[in-house]
């Protein structure tokens, strides 16, 4: 699931349009060599930031931040190093903090921007 939308939107003082923030979250089962219902998950969620450099050409970059949990020997396998490792009830928890970078092809287009109903209410806090 992802959101992709005018850099404006996230940084109000950025007023360069061909910049945009896209959001990621995914859920991923990992299998040990066979279909399986053990619990096995990675939650991976990415804020990247990108620019597009001519209509069919943009590049992005940024941070993720996973977590896995599971409850497969040997799940500890699919990362490199754990800033945090716990372990609760019988389930194994990662934690780690890794980097997407990339290219996107094709036509694109900068988002439309969301509308700001905020700055319209007349609040005296």
């Amino acid at each position: 699931m992802g959101l992709e939308k005018n850099i404006q939107d996230s940084f109000r003082n950025w007023k360069d349009e061909s910049m945009f923030v896209n959001q990621e979250f995914a859920v991923t089962h990992q299998f040990e060599n066979e279909w399986s219902k053990d619990l096995n998950l990675i939650y991976n969620y990415k804020f990247l930031l990108g620019k597009r450099l001519a209509n069919g050409f943009s590049i992005y970059g940024g941070p993720s931040f996973n977590m896995q949990v599971s409850r497969v020997n040997g799940a500890e396998d699919y990362s490199w190093y754990s800033l945090w490792s716990p372990e609760r009830k019988g389930r194994e928890y990662q934690f780690w903090v890794g980097f997407t970078a990339g290219i996107r092809l094709f036509k694109q287009k900068a988002p439309a921007r969301f509308k700001d109903e905020f700055n319209n209410w007349d609040i005296d806090w």
